[in-house]
């Protein structure tokens, strides 16, 4: 998976479960940047993961809840 895909999920992800920090985040012109950083910040996270000999896949299952897939309460405290 590569940031483009990643970011892609970020959003689709945000848009669902907290639209109304979505929403801001597309009227601050940040969502972007935002779904962009949230992938490179997992990569990163899947490259040590993977250093210390886990599988992409089980370092993706790892990493993804820090920065993309947030929940609505993470959402609100980071972009409200």
């Amino acid at each position: 998976m590569n940031v483009p895909e990643m970011a892609a999920l970020a959003r689709d992800h945000w848009k669902e479960t907290c639209p109304k920090a979505y929403r801001q985040l597309e009227k601050d012109k940040l969502l972007q940047a935002e779904s962009e950083a949230a992938a490179k910040l997992t990569l990163r996270e899947m490259e040590a993961l993977m250093k210390v000999k886990m599988s992409e896949q089980e370092a993706w299952q790892a990493s993804r809840h820090l920065f993309i897939f947030l929940t609505k309460k993470q959402m609100e405290q980071m972009y409200l």
